[in-house]
């Protein structure tokens, strides 16, 4: 594929309805979502999605659903978070 960084960005969100960045982030959290269902702890998920931290994750992860993981956890079991 030959073209400017702009022309790509371009083709890419025509194809894929979203930015290369959009894309990129909901990759990763889709990533974490498939992680945090096994034992995984969030510590390495953070680390295998690529956050620097996992404050980062945890911000990010806030930022993709709107709520914490804590709280999906809460509402699967039934448990308060």
């Amino acid at each position: 594929m030959q073209g400017s960084a702009r022309s790509i960005e371009r083709a890419f969100r025509a194809e894929t309805g979203m930015t290369l960045r959009r894309w990129w982030r909901v990759a990763r959290m889709q990533a974490a979502e498939r992680l945090l269902t096994t034992s995984t702890t969030v510590d390495t998920v953070a680390q295998r999605v690529g956050c620097s931290s996992t404050n980062a994750f945890r911000r990010a992860f806030f930022d993709h659903h709107g709520f914490t993981r804590g709280y999906t956890w809460a509402v699967g079991t039934g448990k308060s978070e």
